[in-house]
């Protein structure tokens, strides 16, 4: 009934593939086998939407190469560069600290990328001319950089997984120690992330006068990475301390 060029069925071919792996790793994760249901069908339906869009990119960077770039872009900055960055620490980041001139300036280009894909999408979705098949196929597209764009924005931020949700009502706690650092010292800031060695966002919001800071805003089946930076009597902060971690059950 519909005309489905190769290039495509290797596409649903993949996806089709992905969809059991998909489920396989959902049940075998302590993490996700505790997330609702609605959470599990989700994180299925995205492996297999960014598996279809893989195998679709030769495709798409000679038709929309937009769509393109916001994938990889956004698949880049969410995981590969923190598994790179577990690996080793010497490997440079790609990822835009949070909140600096750099991601404020990358969140304007895809804000500017989405709204032309949207509008581009249904001018598609109107013209009676074109085939169903290209109507789904670019629509998926579209979809998949959307909810990757929305996790982009969420992980670089500083905040949990947008599939990560409490599990329990079990509400948790971080406390963090460090050592003095000096008497040229004015009081510390606290910074966090949910990647290794960047992206990170103050998150105290005065100054810390002592030695301790308890976090109390963290999600279960998150794990933070905080450092802190000592603040002089002028606003000048030091550069970061030692990592650490925190994984919260």
């Amino acid at each position: 009934m519909y005309d489905v060029e190769p290039a495509h069925a290797i596409g649903l071919f993949a996806a089709l593939i992905a969809m059991p792996l998909a489920v396989l790793a959902v049940r075998l994760s302590q993490t996700h086998r505790k997330q609702p249901g609605t959470v599990q069908i989700a994180c299925v339906l995205m492996a297999m939407t960014g598996v279809l869009h893989l195998a679709l990119i030769p495709q798409h960077l000679a038709t929309d190469p937009l769509t393109s770039v916001l994938f990889l872009f956004t698949v880049e900055n969410i995981w590969i560069d923190p598994w790179l960055r577990n690996k080793s620490h010497r490997i440079p980041s790609l990822v835009p600290e949070a909140l600096s001139g750099a991601w404020f300036l990358a969140l304007a280009f895809c804000g500017v990328a989405l709204t032309l894909l949207v509008v581009c999408q249904i001018l598609l979705i109107r013209d009676r001319d074109l085939c169903v098949w290209t109507k789904l196929r670019t629509g998926i597209a579209v979809l998949v950089v959307l909810l990757l764009s929305v996790q982009w924005f969420r992980v670089t931020n500083g905040q949990p997984d947008v599939f990560r949700q409490q599990a329990s009502g079990k509400t948790h706690t971080v406390t963090l120690i460090w050592k003095d650092g000096g008497s040229q010292v004015a009081g510390y800031n606290v910074y966090r992330s949910t990647t290794p060695g960047g992206n990170y966002l103050k998150i105290n919001s005065s100054l810390v006068l002592g030695l301790t800071y308890t976090d109390s805003t963290v999600v279960n089946g998150v794990t933070y990475y905080y450092v802190t930076r000592a603040v002089d009597h002028r606003g000048h902060e030091s550069v970061n301390s030692n990592e650490t971690s925190a994984a919260i059950p």
